[in-house]
């Protein structure tokens, strides 16, 4: 799935308070087997999102 179209199903589910400004998304690389996220520090001031994309499921985690 895209970013957004998981952010929907987290919010639309879990009445997630998730928006494309405090989320962070990442894809599984296979090659690697890793996620990989870039995150400016700045938005570490609020609440962080990330949500890791599997091929078959993903998983949200929240910062506080």
């Amino acid at each position: 799935m895209k970013k957004q179209q998981l952010i929907d199903r987290i919010n639309t589910q879990f009445n997630g308070n998730l928006n494309s400004l405090n989320t962070s998304y990442a894809s599984f690389n296979k090659a690697k087997a890793v996620w990989w996220f870039n995150i400016a520090v700045s938005k570490f001031e609020q609440e962080v999102h990330l949500i890791l994309d599997a091929s078959d499921h993903a998983i949200w985690i929240v910062l506080p």
